[in-house]
């Protein structure tokens, strides 16, 4: 159980991250971050650390997102306290999932004991 959790956790943050870039009506990009789940299938260890440069780079997108809503938000006068909260904890859960991608379990299934 706990080793499909350390797949399904990146994956979601994948996930999340596609659906940040479609929002923000980007036009390839969520195309992309929607495939790159299948790239678990492709057991090397370069793919494992290209995935966790991504999810690591993920989270200071989210950051960035933070920045830019608050900033609006305070701007606008509109409450951004609970804004700042939710997306702090999408962009930790997304550095989380970056670390979960070096943990011993991800590294054997990519093939680096």
């Amino acid at each position: 159980m706990k080793k499909v959790f350390n797949f399904v956790l990146p994956v979601l943050s994948l996930l999340l991250l596609a659906a940040h870039f479609s929002r923000a009506n980007f036009v390839i990009l969520p195309y992309i971050f929607l495939l790159m789940p299948l790239l678990f299938l492709i057991r090397k260890d370069f793919i494992r650390v290209f995935l966790q440069v991504i999810l690591f780079l993920g989270g200071f997108v989210w950051i960035f997102a933070i920045y830019q809503h608050v900033k609006i938000r305070m701007a606008a006068g509109q409450p951004w306290l609970r804004l700042l909260i939710i997306l702090g904890i999408v962009s930790l859960f997304t550095f989380y999932t970056s670390y979960l991608m070096g943990t011993s379990r991800v590294r054997n299934w990519f093939g680096k004991k």
